[in-house]
């Protein structure tokens, strides 16, 4: 991912976007590029990963928005 630096905030440690793992990355790195080529698409782009958390006890939610996400 691209270094954002965040606490560890659900109850069993693990944070929602170490869910974003490199087997996925390829994955999505192939469907994107999949589309692309079947519908003809060409440029640049970019993938970013949006988080939310909600945490319960203090009944908010955090949004945290990570851009450019390196496939």
């Amino acid at each position: 991912m691209t270094g954002v630096s965040v606490s560890r905030e659900t109850k069993d440690g693990w944070r929602a976007e170490e869910n974003v793992h490199p087997a996925k990355l390829k994955r999505l790195s192939r469907t994107i590029q999949t589309y692309m080529i079947q519908k003809d698409v060409s440029g640049d782009w970019q993938f970013d990963v949006i988080v939310v958390s909600i945490v319960k006890s203090e009944k908010k939610v955090r949004v945290r928005y990570i851009q450019n996400v390196v496939l």
